[in-house]
């Protein structure tokens, strides 16, 4: 392995919460002889694709930062209506800017918290607990 394949390796194990899941990623990392810029370019859809696949296998997904309120707020509803969810805290990962950006390219959200239900992307915190007045999340929950 290369000197850039290895730091690639260092860098995507250094994710904590998707750490397993880059074990599929392999092939990117013996990509050696490309450029720098393509190792790069398939590292962050490598991340795509994992964020993809964990929001497809998980019923509820938040992307969230520790600090922030309004994901606490978000986090907090859904403690309320007693479900289980999976919170990614951004701000506790190496990589979570990373993962923020990719977020964007995925969804055209930026900001956190970022959620989930069904695979199917729900918003913030404003579009969750819209979504939990009017019902919808409940709905989007039983499917």
């Amino acid at each position: 392995m290369t000197l850039r394949g290895f730091t690639l390796a260092r860098l995507l194990a250094s994710c904590t919460a998707l750490r397993v899941m880059f074990a599929q990623s392999q092939p990117a990392l013996y990509a050696a002889a490309a450029p720098r810029a393509t190792l790069v370019q398939m590292a962050a859809a490598g991340l795509e694709d994992q964020i993809k696949k964990t929001i497809g296998s998980t019923k509820v997904v938040v992307y969230s930062k520790s600090y922030c309120p309004y994901c606490a707020k978000t986090k907090a509803l859904f403690d309320s209506m007693d479900v289980k969810y999976t919170a990614i805290e951004l701000d506790l990962m190496d990589d979570g800017p990373k993962v923020q950006e990719a977020l964007l390219s995925i969804t055209g959200q930026k900001t956190v918290p970022n959620v989930f239900v069904g695979g199917k992307h729900v918003g913030g915190n404003d579009a969750t607990q819209a979504a939990a007045k009017s019902g919808e999340l409940q709905k989007m929950l039983a499917k």
